[in-house]
């Protein structure tokens, strides 16, 4: 009984206010002038911060639910969802078309014909226009049991073909857009385990995908949702293999599918935040800031909208978007006075919403926070984020930037002279990116030469060492599989920072 009562607790703290007024609104209705029950039992459950059957069960001494607490429970769940169903109806349109459709059967058992087949007629037309084809598969269902009934006379065996040719096009179509998503979820399950990796298996993975012939033309998409995985399947492998101009340009045709569709962008608010957050990144890398300042602004602006209001946390999605693009803009313009101000925001919203961003979104936030705390010498606190990034890390996401993350972290010890540590977390570090198979040539180079350069006290020879470790990182940085790593830390110039001896924010800004 533990699951159901888990379940119920979690199940009203994920529902919003407005969903628990329409709720409570409805539990009064069914309950005349007294309080029901279920409401009563819904609002004890409610009121809680941690799940506690036995306050609740002495909060109901003396009623008869107490009895029958646990098929109280299940009914109040049924009862919940049944809300939340009746509660989402409006927006969603597939709901609202099912319901229809299942208004044409009941017709049409009531021996109305006629009617039900022009209420077919009816939906079939917005059923195309809205391009749910499991809506047209129910609905040609439903005009094939109405043909093999008795009460049509003169049916004409073209109408048969017609049928049949609508339901297999229907179909095909259909298959269509689950081969698009099979496709689009095989590269999200790669991108989102290994993230973007530096070896051959990766390369193998990328040129097996693009050679996909439903990868050769958006005219492969036979629909819009199908259209929608292709450009995001495109600019995916394009940015995995560093190409960021040719992921503009399928980011930008991504968008500019949603634009030219208004009602699409309203159908699809989340997938059209995600591209728009894309198309930004792009931006960034290619240095179109104009660009990317403009975006930024329509993101912020994108809660004025009524249909971007019905994503969920919205406000912490908006904030880990637009922070992750200022951060990265801030990297690329070398504006690292003013990241001062913007780190000491990121930290206040991670605080703000610990209970509801990401795992990946915090390890993103934290990185892009070490690298700037690195950069302006903060590195107590870039130590501190480091810490963030490895504990999520343990999840298994974003492996190969949690991979040099670990680099980082020797990086960060030895800046703050930590010496005595060093040598016991170099041993781990290098053990566990082994383990994990994520030392890869940048990680390899490093590991060899820090064990010489972490302990060096002649000032001379640690230089030579340092000129050393640039002269093998040098050739990784146009390596294909390599350069990928350079974006994301700058591991060069910090050399050269120990070199020429100069801070490392001045030899960035050279």
């Amino acid at each position: 009984m533990k699951a159901i009562s888990d379940h119920l607790f979690l199940l009203i703290k994920s529902m919003t206010k407005a969903e628990k007024r329409y709720f409570t609104l409805q539990a009064k209705g069914f309950a005349s002038n007294k309080k029901s029950n279920h409401l009563l039992l819904f609002e004890l459950i409610q009121n809680q911060k941690l799940y506690d059957e036995a306050a609740i069960v002495e909060q109901l001494q003396g009623k008869k639910v107490a009895r029958y607490l646990t098929t109280a429970k299940t009914q109040l769940k049924e009862l919940i969802l049944d809300s939340l169903h009746e509660f989402h109806l409006s927006s969603d349109k597939a709901l609202q078309l099912k319901r229809k459709i299942h208004h044409a059967g009941i017709l049409y058992e009531k021996g109305f014909v006629k009617e039900s087949l022009s209420l077919l007629r009816k939906l079939k037309r917005q059923a195309l226009r809205e391009e749910e084809y499991v809506s047209l598969l129910e609905l040609t269902v439903l005009k094939r049991k109405i043909q093999a009934g008795t009460e049509l006379k003169g049916l004409k065996a073209s109408d048969i073909e017609l049928l049949y040719e609508e339901e297999s096009e229907n179909l095909q179509i259909l298959q269509n857009r689950i081969d698009y998503w099979k496709l689009i979820s095989d590269l999200y399950h790669f991108q989102f385990q290994k993230g973007i990796q530096r070896n051959k298996k990766s390369s193998s993975f990328i040129n097996k995908l693009k050679k996909n012939k439903l990868l050769q033309s958006p005219e492969k998409a036979k629909s819009f949702r199908a259209r929608m995985d292709y450009h995001h399947i495109q600019s995916a492998l394009s940015f995995m293999q560093g190409d960021i101009a040719a992921a503009f340009e399928s980011n930008q045709a991504y968008i500019d599918l949603f634009e030219s569709n208004p009602i699409k962008l309203q159908q699809y608010p989340e997938k059209y935040l995600a591209v728009l957050q894309n198309f930004l990144l792009d931006c960034n890398g290619l240095k179109r800031y104009d660009m990317l300042q403009q975006g930024l602004a329509k993101m912020r602006a994108l809660p004025e909208q009524k249909a971007f209001n019905a994503i969920p946390n919205l406000a912490e999605r908006i904030f880990c978007q637009s922070y992750t693009l200022e951060m990265n803009v801030l990297l690329g313009t070398k504006d690292y006075s003013t990241a001062i101000a913007t780190c000491v925001a990121v930290e206040e919203g991670l605080s703000k919403f610990e209970n509801s961003i990401s795992d990946r979104n915090k390890i993103i936030l934290n990185y892009l926070l070490t690298y700037l705390y690195i950069i302006n010498e903060d590195l107590k606190k870039a130590a501190a984020c480091i810490n963030q990034i490895l504990f999520n890390a343990d999840k298994g996401i974003l492996q190969d930037l949690v991979a040099l993350v670990h680099v980082l972290q020797l990086l960060v010890q030895y800046e703050l002279k930590n010496e005595k540590y060093l040598d016991s977390l170099m041993d781990y570090s290098f053990r566990h990116l082994k383990y994990k198979d994520k030392l890869f040539k940048l990680e390899e180079v490093f590991f060899k030469h820090f064990k010489v350069i972490a302990f060096e006290t002649s000032s001379r020879r640690l230089k030579k060492q340092f000129l050393v470790l640039k002269e093998d990182l040098l050739p990784l940085e146009k390596d294909p599989q390599e350069k990928i790593a350079f974006q994301y830390f700058d591991l060069i110039a910090w050399v050269d920072s120990k070199i020429e001896r100069k801070s490392f924010a001045k030899v960035l800004s050279i």
